[in-house]
């Protein structure tokens, strides 16, 4: 059995996935352990959310109300957000905001480092909350079927580009450590706060609508 990937806007931890012409709601934030290891993705057994014909209606309503979202804005203004990057960090660069040294002190530091992963911490914990409570606001999922199902992407390049993009923003995180560490720039702090907050998030490249899916079921 093949599975397609629909994104429900606004509520980034929830996809809604058509099987047989039937319309699931999956959890792809189910597991905690998916902000630190990604890959447990992959040998997930996740837990479906079985919709009525009027609950998978009121979804692409919802869907409709949101007009462009997430990836789709993404691709839409995508040259604008570069043009403005590169902009932006010419400024910086030439200005010399992103050579200001912090504090040389380790301790102060590593503090602030700590700092930076609670910020992420809290931050996700506050998100997982909120999307919680407005797909439960769209759709009470505690009333409908459940059925466990492991997703295989057709294209097994979800894999390939699912563990590139891991190691590219953990690589980055690593080097903003010793920019700010080493170097003691402010820069390094925040380009570490920046690779971390996508390292926590990775793990929602794998249920993707960019792919198809083969999927098992299990009891």
């Amino acid at each position: 059995m093949q599975a397609y990937v629909t994104i429900i806007k606004s509520i980034a931890r929830y996809r809604m996935v058509q099987i047989n012409n039937k319309y699931y709601i999956v959890d792809i934030e189910e597991n905690p352990g998916f902000f630190f290891f990604p890959f447990i993705t992959w040998v997930h057994i996740y837990t479906l959310y079985e919709l009525e014909e009027g609950q998978a209606s009121r979804i692409f309503a919802h869907n409709k109300t949101k007009g462009t979202a997430g990836i789709e804005t993404f691709s839409t203004y995508y040259f604008l957000i570069v043009g403005i990057s590169f902009v932006l960090g010419k400024t910086v660069v030439s200005s010399g905001i992103a050579y200001i040294p912090f504090l040389n002190n380790t301790i102060v530091q590593w503090l602030f480092l700590l700092l930076a992963v609670a910020a992420v911490i809290y931050f996700r914990f506050v998100q997982h909350q909120k999307t919680y409570r407005k797909m439960h606001q769209l759709v009470d999922l505690s009333t409908l079927n459940r059925k466990y199902v492991k997703f295989y992407p057709v294209n097994k390049m979800n894999y390939v580009f699912l563990l590139i993009q891991w190691l590219f923003f953990l690589g980055f995180s690593y080097l903003s450590v010793g920019m700010f560490l080493q170097l003691d720039l402010l820069l390094g702090l925040i380009g570490f706060w920046v690779c971390l907050s996508m390292v926590a998030i990775i793990f929602r490249l794998f249920i993707h609508p960019n792919y198809v899916y083969k999927c098992n079921f299990y009891k």
